[in-house]
């Protein structure tokens, strides 16, 4: 009903303004939007307010707390205690060994493992490509002349005394002679102009009569080993020339076990002397040098090789005999209740047979 009354009066204005002139059509204009604003108010109110409120508040408040808070406390604490203890023990000295290594292949200072170890130094050694003990294959030995034989001096001079020790490891002899007099060996395969002095003897045996010797001849392990071992004179002493480019050398001799016969093996009764580990003996009755080995002339082998336990030096010529010496049994059992570094019995001390790599094998025979 409003609408219908103000349309009419626009009409009459905007008659009245065609009739007077340009001020009242003006008027009449003005009159006339007014009444296109009547119908127009409707769209005005709605469009403006909805968009304006949603997207202020809902999108402030979810994403700030929750990434604060949970993150910073759980990985803190896990990685600290746990890594640090494990990797620090076990790698040193477990509580259950007292030594540097061992004939054992039952823990981590055995055979196996002695090229691993930090003590004794330089341990590295026992990976080398010139170890032994080693498998003498007399099909491959190349026959030497004799002409140069290997010599001995003061072999049958009677010592003024002999000491035995146990080492840890086994039984060792040292003999002592007036005015410091030495055992000396040159010739044969040692270097031409060269004197080596003995520095001692060792004896190898196994937990069975018949296995114990370190080398194998044809692939046989006698029932046990005797080796001397010898230093060159230049360097002074075994502990100098050690390591040393031909710094050493070593006469090995098997032992085969037969008890029908009168035994090679001297010191049987002097053993109970030594049987706690790094005990030593002087005493008993000397004996000369050549009553170890018996024959001075022998048939043996010579090759380029290592000490047989660490640190495995390849410094060492061995000549090894083809003859073997005689041992009985009570010998063995001797030997075996001589007590190792641990103190339990040592049952084996022999360490086993190493890859030859085709090294070359001289035969210097009779």
């Amino acid at each position: 009903m409003i609408t219908v009354l103000v349309e009419q009066r626009v009409r009459r204005r905007f008659k009245m303004a065609a009739t007077t002139g340009g001020d009242t059509k003006e008027r009449s204009q003005r009159y006339f939007s007014i009444y296109q604003g009547v119908d127009a108010i409707p769209p005005t109110e709605p469009p403006t307010e909805p968009p304006t409120e949603p997207p202020t508040e809902p999108p402030t408040e979810p994403p700030t707390e929750p990434p604060t808070e949970p993150p910073t406390e759980p990985p803190t604490e896990p990685p600290t205690e746990p890594p640090t203890e494990p990797p620090t023990e076990p790698p040193t000295e477990p509580p259950s060994s007292s030594c540097d290594w061992t004939y054992s292949f039952y823990d981590e200072f055995g055979p196996e493992k002695w090229w691993q170890l930090v003590t004794p130094a330089n341990s590295f050694w026992c990976n080398g490509v010139r170890q032994s003990p080693i498998d003498l294959q007399t099909q491959f030995v190349y026959i030497n002349s004799r002409q140069n034989s290997l010599l001995i001096t003061n072999l049958n001079e009677v010592p003024t005394n002999i000491i035995l020790t146990n080492t840890g490891h086994g039984a060792q002899i040292e003999f002592r002679f007036p005015n410091n007099d030495q055992i000396i060996v040159a010739g044969g395969p040692l270097p031409i102009g060269k004197q080596y002095i003995v520095a001692h003897a060792e004896w190898h045996w196994g937990n069975v009569d018949c296995s114990g010797s370190e080398h194998l001849l044809n692939s046989k392990r006698y029932a046990a080993e005797l080796q001397i071992v010898l230093y060159d004179s230049t360097h002074g002493s075994y502990e100098r020339a050690k390591d040393q480019y031909q710094g050493l050398a070593a006469m090995a001799f098997f032992y085969k076990l037969d008890d029908s016969e009168d035994s090679d093996f001297q010191i049987k009764d002097e053993l109970s002397n030594i049987i706690e580990p790094y005990s030593t003996f002087e005493g008993g009755a000397p004996f000369p040098f050549i009553d170890l080995f018996k024959h001075e002339f022998y048939d043996y082998i010579a090759y380029s090789g290592s000490l047989t336990r660490p640190p495995c030096y390849q410094t060492v010529q061995w000549m090894v005999s083809t003859k073997p010496l005689k041992i009985k049994s009570d010998d063995l059992v001797e030997l075996r209740k001589i007590k190792d570094c641990n103190g339990d019995e040592l049952h084996r001390n022999f360490r086993p047979c190493q890859n030859s790599l085709s090294r070359p094998l001289n035969g210097y025979y009779l």
